[in-house]
């Protein structure tokens, strides 16, 4: 049985991840305020390739759940998921290699590195979840929307200075 201090503890946490997260968001916005006007263009249109890839791929991913569940109604949840998040993690590691870094990193370097990311990202996000809306309480909306954030940052992060590197 939990009690009033686990629950405040686990807020405290919670808050200060989305404390730290939102202080790494204005230390990359004052370092590209502080970039030349040409580092700041290609910075920017690299977040910019970033957000594009990873939005054409979670719509991408959204479809196919929406697709497969339609074709095969009887088939259980997980099993959809399962099924509909290859073609978009594949999609994406080739977007954000070619497109988004443009990187020349030997795939069996960056494909093993990407999918660490990416496993460590969704237990990130479960931990945030876990922790503000199953110990703190807090609403599931707004506790996703922060560890959607810190996913975020975290993915970019990794995979510019460690995955295609």
């Amino acid at each position: 049985m939990r009690g009033a201090g686990d629950e405040r503890a686990g807020s405290c946490y919670f808050e200060g991840l989305v404390l730290s997260a939102f202080a790494r968001i204005r230390a990359t916005v004052t370092q590209l305020m502080r970039m030349s006007p040409v580092e700041r263009r290609k910075a920017v249109l690299e977040l910019i390739r970033f957000g594009s890839v990873g939005g054409s791929t979670a719509a991408m991913y959204f479809g196919l759940v929406w697709l497969v569940a339609k074709l095969f109604p009887s088939f259980d949840w997980w099993v959809i998921v399962t099924i509909t998040s290859a073609p978009p993690l594949v999609t994406a590691y080739v977007l954000h290699r070619s497109f988004t870094f443009k990187s020349q990193t030997q795939h069996k370097t960056s494909g093993p590195r990407f999918l660490a990311v990416q496993l460590i990202a969704n237990v990130l996000n479960s931990l945030a979840i876990w922790l503000g809306v199953d110990l703190a309480h807090l609403p599931f909306i707004p506790v996703q929307l922060a560890a959607i954030a810190l996913q975020v940052l975290f993915t970019y992060t990794t995979q510019k200075l460690f995955v295609f590197a």
